[in-house]
């Protein structure tokens, strides 16, 4: 974006409150979205999906990455927007999402009087004609409900707009916004499929599952000695067979496993105790996570014939 575009831009933000009729708006926190590191740490990419992606950000193209929880989606998102220096504007999607969490809501303000807080998708229009471009990052983005789906086309297609408090939000000339969703797959209990309106305005990736080999590259097993990380490899994946043919509802991602890593290295350090160890790392990241007692006498059964330990 050249110089005197911006100038353009930063005088329409400068009048923006003054210019708008009815409620003023609550001033937007620009610092909240500047990019910065996803809990600290850095998306270890293993097909060349964080590539495409960049690419993809680059070319301002929406896109959706649906994958199984814990493969990191979330942390290549903030990863790739920390390293290109782009504003993100998260937001995690639910079935209780409403387009007022989209658009916005009026608020009362400490003096008592009336505001209007600007959703997510309005902020993020705003972020874009600031900073020059801005991602808007829908977490679970299939989970809403198709009536609130719909609130989305008018911002994913070249209309680049939204209206909110009466006023529209329009990606700025020389601007550029770019949304991007991840999801779960559909067997995933509380999403939906998404419309096909709202399908047809993004591309799409599916992360698929790493293989052992390279998730037990990508996992930092602190002390868990390589026979038990072997065992914990082939646990997930009896685990995930068992989803499949619908003996349990969770299966092990690589999230779980890194907390396995994490819980047995600690305990193992408090109580010098092996067994104790993995038996308490068995309990509380992979037992604790089935959510009935039926599945979880059938984990119990896995965890035996796996680790030979009876929990």
């Amino acid at each position: 974006m050249n110089t005197e575009t911006q100038q353009k831009n930063n005088s329409r933000l400068e009048s923006f409150n003054s210019n708008i009729s009815g409620i003023p708006f609550v001033e937007i926190n620009y610092d909240l979205y500047k990019p910065t590191r996803y809990a600290g740490l850095v998306y270890k990419d293993t097909n060349g999906e964080a590539v495409q992606c960049e690419a993809m950000i680059k070319a301002g193209y929406n896109f959706i990455l649906e994958g199984e929880k814990g493969l990191g989606k979330t942390l290549m998102i903030h990863d790739l927007c920390y390293s290109m220096n782009i504003p993100i504007v998260p937001f995690n999607c639910s079935s209780a999402t409403s387009e007022e969490d989209l658009l916005g809501r009026t608020v009362v303000t400490k003096d008592g009087t009336f505001a209007f807080q600007l959703g997510v998708l309005p902020i993020g229009v705003m972020c874009a004609n600031k900073f020059g471009r801005a991602v808007i990052y829908l977490d679970e983005c299939n989970a809403p409900n198709p009536d609130i789906q719909k609130v989305l086309n008018p911002i994913a297609d070249d209309r680049r707009s939204c209206i909110a408090n009466n006023h529209i939000f329009k990606v700025n000339e020389g601007c550029q916004l770019v949304i991007i969703g991840t999801m779960n797959p559909l067997s995933y209990s509380g999403v939906n499929s998404l419309n096909e309106d709202l399908v047809s305005r993004f591309m799409g990736m599916v992360i698929k599952t790493p293989p052992q080999e390279t998730m037990k590259a990508i996992i930092d097993w602190k002390k868990v000695p390589a026979e038990d990380a072997d065992r914990l490899l082939i646990l997930a994946q009896d685990i995930r067979n068992l989803r499949n043919n619908g003996s349990v509802d969770y299966s092990l991602s690589t999230r779980d496993m890194q907390q396995f890593a994490v819980l047995y290295s600690t305990t193992l350090d408090n109580m010098q105790d092996h067994i104790m160890a993995i038996r308490r790392a068995l309990e509380m990241t992979v037992l604790f996570k089935m959510p009935t007692e039926d599945q979880r006498e059938s984990v119990k059964n896995t965890i035996k014939d796996v680790f030979g330990v009876e929990l």
